[in-house]
């Protein structure tokens, strides 16, 4: 029951549920819709998701999982900087390598103490 709550309350704050329509079909499981919703009614549930410190994810998936291009700067972290980048064994990989490398995963991390995967490869 746990995880179905976090599923849903996580759903909810990425925006998946917010359109009438959905809220509609969903009614019998789950009223919280809306980012607003979820925050004004369950305050710590909220916060956990919303604090940085746990990386859960706060966008909707896309279909989009190669991105072009690295941009480090992303919601919620604007003014952090990628000073480090790593391989999966914890070796430190040049810049230069890291963006011009077959697409796999390394570990960056940043200016602000948090490091998370990404993955390295040709930039368009």
């Amino acid at each position: 029951m746990a995880i179905e709550y976090l599923y849903w309350a996580t759903v909810t704050e990425m925006g998946i549920l917010n359109d009438s329509e959905t809220a509609d079909g969903i009614a019998d499981e789950w009223a919280l819709y809306s980012p607003a919703l979820l925050e004004s009614t369950d305050v710590l549930v909220h916060a956990l998701i919303a604090d940085p410190q746990y990386q859960l994810p706060l966008q909707a998936p896309d279909g989009q999982y190669c991105p072009a291009q690295l941009d480090v700067r992303f919601e919620g972290h604007l003014d952090r900087v990628l000073i480090e980048v790593l391989d999966l064994s914890g070796k430190e990989v040049p810049m230069v390598v890291f963006e011009g490398a077959p697409m796999r995963l390394f570990i960056c991390r940043y200016s602000d103490g948090t490091s998370r995967q990404e993955m390295g490869g040709p930039r368009h």
